[in-house]
């Protein structure tokens, strides 16, 4: 396609559909929602406690041992 002078003046420049001005506020809102949504997150993660298997601290690191370990060496494996 060649670009005329009549289609070249035919285009609109692109607007954003929100105005500039507001992206400071945006921005910090959405910054201390993410941050609220993660503090609230992490806070129910290490409070709650898991219904499957052994629910202690040594129970829980040693199953996450022992996936790691098994995740490795079948990656040995495959590769």
């Amino acid at each position: 396609m060649v670009l005329t002078n009549y289609v070249l003046q035919s285009y609109s420049p692109y607007e954003a559909p929100i105005s500039p001005h507001s992206f400071l506020h945006l921005t910090l809102l959405f910054i201390i929602t993410g941050l609220l949504f993660m503090a609230w997150f992490f806070t129910i993660e290490v409070t709650t406690h898991s219904t499957y298997g052994n629910t202690g601290l040594n129970g829980r690191i040693a199953k996450k041992y022992k996936s790691n370990t098994f995740g490795s060496v079948g990656g040995f494996i495959n590769s």
